[in-house]
Order: C-alpha cells, then structure tokens, then sequence
C-alpha cells in the first residue's frame, strides 16, 4: 500500500509539473527539465503496463528505464549549466564540453567494463554507472553554485528550483549508493524506498518552484570573470586529456 500511494503522488506530481509548464509556457524555457519530467512520468506509466502483461520480464525492464531515466536526467545538468552561465557565452560553452566530456568518459568507460565483466548483469551496470555519474553531477552542480555565489551571480525562482530539487535528489542517490556498497544486498529493500521518498521530495520541490515563470535577473560582468575564464578553460582542457589517458590505461586488459 506505501509504494502504490507513493507511485501515486509521483505521478500527479509529474503531470501537475507539465500541466504547469505547458499552461504558463515555461516548456520552452527548460526544455531539457520538462523532458525529463515527461520521459519519468512516460516510463512510469508504461512499468504498469509491462508489469501487468508479463512479470517475468519487468525486472530487465525496470533496469533498462532507469538507465533512460538517468541518461535523460543528464541533460537536466546540462541545462542548468547553460541557464547559469548564458549571459557569459565563452564560459557556457566550456562548461558544457567539460560536463559532455566527463559524462561520454565515464558511461563508454562502464559500458566497457559491463561487456567484459565475467558475471554481467543490467542491475550491476546501473548500478556503477549511476555511481559515477551521480559523483561527475555532483561535482558540477557543486562547481556551478560556487561560480554563482563567487562570481554573485543571480538566478530566478525557477532555476534555483531546479537546482535544488535536483541537487536533493543526487544527494540522496549517492548516500543511498553509498550505504548500499557498505550494506550489500541487504541493503537493497532499503535502498528502493529511499530513492522514491527522495524523488518525490524533488517533485514537490520542482512543483512549487515551476508554478509560475520567473525571468533571471540581467547579471552585471564580474571584473575578474573574463580573465579567470580563460584560466579554466585551459585547466579543463587539460584535465579532459588526463582523465581520457587514465580511462585509456584502465580499461586495457
């Protein structure tokens, strides 16, 4: 009954937010968030269906819509890397092909990895790639709010929104990951309570802060901003180059 009231409030959630969206016209300012929002609720839906004909196969179908759902919820980082840093075009563009960079890296190298394993399994791949991608998110949403706070940047209700529902929702799926590698399967009944409860924290976040749209204020250039980007974009060039050599040398036999 707990887990039917709660897939329940999910999806009124997830309509609500796109019902939202499509009536105040915010879809076309977040697209990439209310994809997400729309494959979730898409997916949702269709596991009560695939459950409902045939069981026995729920269970690889499950695994395959969870590696959609965190695949599509990369572009939810993206977006809000873009929206953060878009009245500063050189710094968003590096940004953005050091998040794409980081993400292609580490889902080739576990892909990779799933298809030499000896004992391959799709819970094991999912379970490894959203442990790396989930620690590559949360370094981003990290780096992006120190830039905005340094830097006095200001956003809109919207996109903190987005930030901080995502943000909740990364950081309850890395401590659940985390206590699951230290619990074992034990840990497994436990951790799929914890990841819904969390989403759903993230939806009534999301539901509150998309209610209505909210422009970003025009940002003033910070003096040192130009020169400090010209720093990273360096740095980050450099970095995507030793982390490709690294995933290189790892993943030779």
């Amino acid at each position: 009954m707990p887990t039917l009231i709660l897939s329940s409030a999910g999806l009124l959630l997830e309509s609500l937010i796109l019902f939202r969206g499509l009536r105040n016209r915010i879809l076309s300012k977040y697209p990439l968030f209310y994809a997400y929002i729309f494959c979730v609720l898409l997916l949702d839906i269709s596991s009560y269906g695939v459950y409902g004909m045939s069981p026995g196969t729920y269970r690889n179908w499950y695994w395959a819509t969870q590696i959609i759902i965190l695949l599509v919820g990369y572009g939810v980082i993206l977006e809000i890397v873009h929206k953060a840093l878009s009245p500063y075009a050189g710094a968003d563009r590096v940004a953005a092909v050091f998040v794409a960079g980081i993400f292609g890296l580490v889902f080739l190298f576990v892909i990779y990895k799933s298809l030499v394993a000896p004992n391959w399994s799709p819970a094991t791949t999912y379970y490894e790639l959203e442990r790396d991608l989930r620690a590559v998110q949360a370094i981003v949403l990290a780096s992006i709010l120190g830039v905005i706070f340094g830097y006095g940047i200001s956003i809109g209700r919207n996109l903190k929104g987005i930030i901080l529902g995502y943000g909740l929702y990364i950081g309850s799926s890395i401590i659940s990951l985390a206590l699951r590698a230290y619990g074992g399967t034990s840990f497994h009944a436990t951790w799929r309570l914890i990841q819904p409860y969390a989403f759903l924290v993230s939806l009534c976040v999301w539901a509150t802060a998309m209610w209505s749209w909210q422009e970003n204020p025009v940002p003033r250039m910070p003096d040192r901003f130009e020169s400090d980007y010209e720093s990273f974009a360096l740095r980050t060039r450099a970095l995507l180059g030793s982390l490709r050599s690294y995933l290189e040398r790892t993943a030779r036999p």
